[in-house]
């Protein structure tokens, strides 16, 4: 988890984080949960906003977890 975190914060820095999301995201289960970890640490508001309601437990529990402290609109 602090190697995950590490990337996704440097992935963040140079703007790199998103494509990776997005590929991680057309992945398996495993995959996507991996992305929902990484756009939390890397503070990525708007993937973790649309996968608020994801069909996945664990992604949408992730996402409802940080969404607060990303400041994520209730709407």
């Amino acid at each position: 988890m602090r190697e995950l975190a590490a990337r996704a914060r440097a992935l963040s820095a140079s703007e790199d984080l998103r494509a990776v999301l997005d590929e991680l995201d057309a992945g398996g289960t495993h995959e996507r949960g991996t992305a929902v970890v990484a756009a939390a640490v890397g503070g990525d508001a708007e993937w973790i906003g649309a996968h608020l309601a994801d069909p996945d437990a664990f992604v949408r529990g992730h996402a409802l977890r940080v969404a607060r402290s990303l400041g994520i609109p209730d709407e």
